[in-house]
């Protein structure tokens, strides 16, 4: 099948470096190939089972799930994402990587197979050093608005004013780390499928520069609303299996993710409200 399913690059993970500054989870700088390629590249990796994973945001491989969904979904509306896959770990490469750092390599050897990995950009910044003390352009503020609208769309609670997830290059707003949409910790509010909380949209971290700026919040959550069946189909087959915790976590929340149609307009008021 050809579509969204083909942009899940497929690498194989030939050294592990050390693990990436910041993230609650541990992310991991590696080196691999990708498949299609025999140049090696630098990647980040997020491991099934990382290290302090207990008691943060990751719920097991369900969070890898999540990744994958939204960073295809983010593609297929036009936001933008750092290129993404699916890498291998080799059982033999697990248990020589990390000598110095035990939990890292016992994490290592619990993830051996299938892991989520994301492209290095270079010469970008975080979201607040751009912001801070500047007046953003028109174009930023335009792309700012769509990533609100695409965290709304997921249920994105992780992209506040203390932890922006969010890389800036000119103009350009690359979203990274979605380990926590589609409401993965509540299983109550995937069933309910609400519109998105007030909360989440006070603390975003794009709000400070769209308030009262006068953009709509209308050309994202129409894409998202016009998305066809097909998409949500395609983007639930190219999730391994093997990253289910539990039976039908890849459904429920490629489910949730489709049903996020069903509030376009509670979504729309809401954001119009809260950023007015």
């Amino acid at each position: 099948m050809m579509g969204l399913e083909s942009q899940v690059r497929r690498y194989v993970c030939r050294r592990v470096y050390k693990p990436m500054d910041g993230g609650s989870t541990s992310p991991l700088l590696v080196q691999a190939n990708d498949r299609e390629k025999t140049v090696p590249i630098k990647l980040v990796m997020k491991l099934r089972h990382p290290p302090n994973g207990e008691g943060t945001s990751h719920v097991g491989s369900t969070s890898l799930i999540a990744e994958l969904v939204a960073s295809l979904l983010a593609r297929a509306v036009g936001v933008m994402v750092p290129d993404f896959g699916v890498i291998e770990l080799s059982e033999e490469l697990a248990g020589v990587s990390a000598p110095e750092e035990p939990e890292i390599r016992v994490a290592l050897k619990e993830s051996v197979g299938e892991n989520f990995a994301s492209a290095l950009i270079g010469q970008v910044e975080p979201w607040m050093d751009v912001t801070f003390g500047r007046r953003p352009s028109g174009g930023l503020k335009d792309n700012a608005n769509a990533v609100l609208q695409f965290d709304a769309s997921i249920w994105n609670a992780d992209r506040g004013v203390d932890t922006t997830n969010l890389l800036v290059d000119g103009e350009d707003l690359y979203c990274i780390d979605h380990s926590m949409s589609f409401a993965v910790r509540d299983q109550a509010t995937q069933v309910a499928c609400p519109p998105i909380q007030d909360g989440i949209v006070e603390r975003h971290c794009t709000r400070p520069v769209l308030l009262r700026s006068g953009v709509s919040p209308d050309c994202l959550l129409k894409k998202w609303f016009d998305l066809p069946g097909q998409v949500f189909d395609e983007v639930e087959q190219a999730v391994p299996t093997a990253w289910e915790t539990t039976p039908g976590d890849n459904a429920r929340i490629v489910e949730f993710a489709r049903r996020r149609r069903d509030v376009f307009a509670e979504n729309r008021a809401k954001l119009v409200r809260v950023v007015s």
